[in-house]
């Protein structure tokens, strides 16, 4: 694929997602089609693949971009049960169309670790050892590129990608050490979080979204974090910074 466009939609145009004609028209002579859609609207995406199929589109990634969601279980897995249910979708429609084929991408961005700069503060989940592999939005951003320039490569395939593999308490470390200052640091105790997530979920509470990742990301002998053998960066081409480099990075943003 040596020119790749790309149709961008924007919020005021999500009326239009569900309308698989309008989407057609939209997608015609164009060489990808990258999904980046909000939770709130996975289930257009049938549209969306069905739109790409029709106009002839090569390539379609949905809204994945965090965990492979088909491998997921408890509350979380509910929770992303949609985005799963797409890429589902999205294979069967390959099986159907041999011209159409998809890529979902998976990482884990975890913001910055429950690291506060400006209060200089930090909360850790349980003992904040726990190793993670985690991608800056920018890193994400040059594996969409890879995955659409390694077309034959990435065809039909979940891919994993990460540009850290560290611990809450690494990522402290190094803040501590760029900015001169002690961090204060608080602990959560994630079995009462997850306690919690449970109980409200039950009752079809999903503001709980964001401690249901901590739990299954940050509790002490989690493995959610990829090594570096399951890793597709060698594959596409990724080079990665630092953890310092991402963390000076990040101080230089955000410091007045």
């Amino acid at each position: 694929m040596d020119c790749i466009h790309a149709v961008k939609f924007r919020h005021s145009a999500l009326n239009h997602l569900k309308s698989v004609e309008s989407l057609t028209k939209a997608f015609a002579g164009q060489d990808a089609v990258v999904s980046t859609i909000g939770s709130y609207h996975l289930d257009d995406q049938r549209a969306m693949i069905d739109a790409v199929v029709a106009a002839g589109v090569s390539r379609f990634l949905p809204s994945e971009y965090g965990h492979d969601t088909r491998r997921l279980d408890g509350v979380l897995g509910a929770m992303l049960a949609g985005k799963a249910a797409i890429a589902d979708y999205a294979a069967e429609q390959a099986k159907t169309h041999p011209a159409f084929t998809w890529t979902t991408l998976g990482n884990v961005d975890a913001g910055i670790f429950g690291v506060n700069l400006k209060d200089k503060t930090t909360a850790l989940y349980e003992s904040g050892d726990t190793l993670m592999t985690v991608s800056t939005t920018a890193f994400i951003g040059r594996a969409v590129a890879a995955v659409l320039q390694h077309e034959a490569e990435t065809a039909n395939r979940h891919l994993d990608v990460f540009e850290f593999r560290v611990s809450q308490n690494m990522v402290l470390k190094v803040f501590e050490e760029e900015t001169g200052a002690k961090f204060a640091v608080s602990h959560r105790d994630m079995a009462a979080v997850d306690s919690e997530v449970k109980a409200k979920f039950a009752k079809g509470d999903y503001s709980i979204f964001v401690d249901a990742l901590l739990v299954h990301n940050f509790c002490d002998g989690a493995s959610a974090g990829l090594k570096n053998e399951h890793s597709a960066n060698g594959l596409l081409g990724l080079e990665t910074n630092t953890l310092r480099e991402m963390v000076r990075e990040y101080i230089r943003t955000r410091s007045s």
